[in-house]
């Protein structure tokens, strides 16, 4: 006996689930996607020191302290049609870039 036999009694039931399968684009319910000006960096600074770390490659300290000092720098700031994310985003993408090695390995990293 073949394992379909067990689950589908008759072949309209596999035919209404391979139709459903066809149809779906996907078969779970999914997220709609965070854009950048709702991204929330409320939530990185809200996670356990460790993993900040982990993830930043630095502490909140010393992350607030970078900021501080590069906030200002008339590199974040143009007049571009096409504009950047906020300078906290940049410095938190750059800090876990830096700290990859090169490799993106994803070993310790929060998601």
């Amino acid at each position: 006996m073949l394992v379909t036999d067990e689950l589908f009694s008759n072949e309209d039931d596999m035919g209404d689930l391979l139709q459903t399968v066809i149809l779906s684009r996907y078969l779970n319910v999914r997220a709609p996607p965070v854009f950048h000006d709702e991204f929330d960096l409320a939530r990185l600074f809200e996670m356990q020191s460790i993993d900040f770390k982990q993830s930043t490659r630095t502490t909140k300290e010393a992350f607030v302290w970078l900021l501080n000092r590069i906030y200002l720098h008339p590199v974040f700031h143009n007049n571009s049609f096409c504009p950047q994310l906020p300078i906290p985003h940049q410095l938190a993408i750059s800090l876990e870039q830096l700290g990859a090695n090169g490799n993106r390995a994803s070993v310790g990293r929060c998601a």
